[in-house]
Formats: C-alpha cells, sequence, structure tokens
C-alpha cells in the first residue's frame, strides 16, 4: 500500500505544472487512494478476526473451508489473500489508469474541490 501511495503521489506531482495546484493534487491524490486504502485495512483486520478464532463452530467451519477448497478458493473465501475477487481487486490495480483519469476530469474543470480547469486559463 505504501509503495502504491507514494507512486501515485508522484505522478501527480510529476503533471503539477504550478504551485498553486499543490492543494489541488492533494485533494486528487486523498480522493483516489482514501476508499481503496480503507478497504486494504479493514480486510487486513478482518484477516486478524479469521485467523484467531477462539475455538468453536465457526472456527470448526472456517477450518473445513480452508481445507476443503485451498485448490478452489470462493469469493468471501476465509483467507482474503486467497480470495479471486479480492485478489483482483487488490491485485488488478492500475494506479497510472486512476490518475490519467482523475487528471482528465481535474483538466476539464469536472474534480470536485478543486479549483481545476488550469490550462484553458492560461
Amino acid at each position: 500500500m505504501a509503495i502504491e501511495d507514494g507512486y501515485c503521489l508522484g505522478r501527480l506531482l510529476s503533471l503539477c505544472q504550478t504551485s498553486s495546484q499543490l492543494p489541488d493534487i492533494l485533494t486528487i491524490y486523498e480522493s483516489i487512494r482514501k476508499a481503496r486504502t480503507t478497504r486494504i485495512v479493514k480486510e487486513s483486520s478482518l484477516n486478524q478476526q479469521i485467523f484467531h478464532m477462539r475455538d468453536g463452530p465457526k472456527q470448526e467451519e472456517r477450518n473445513r473451508q480452508l481445507l476443503e477448497y485451498q485448490d478452489e478458493p470462493f469469493e468471501g473465501f476465509p483467507n482474503k489473500w486467497r480470495d479471486p475477487v479480492f485478489q483482483e481487486w487488490l491485485w488488478g490495480y492500475d494506479c497510472d489508469v486512476e490518475v490519467e483519469n482523475a487528471w482528465r476530469r481535474y483538466e476539464r474543470g469536472q474534480f470536485p474541490l478543486t479549483v481545476g480547469g488550469f490550462r484553458s486559463r492560461l
């Protein structure tokens, strides 16, 4: 996550043409990163609960699923890092695409809470 964060911020800063755009850059950065990083933190915290269950019926069912479907994990699989839907979301992310889409919106003046549209006014 830290590598993605740094890369996204670096990409946005590389597009910056004037120091007056820095507040907008930070607004865009937060907008494209916050939901993703929040979900990753929540899923990681959920793993703690899943992997450190007390003995009992839920723990036994978790163990059964982990063993029975270890070669065929499914959406919602107890090990999030093996869940094929979560894996695609996690590893299929393209920071360049996110930055480019956000920057195009910004240039058109359509990015919320920013000045935007600066090129057309230069």
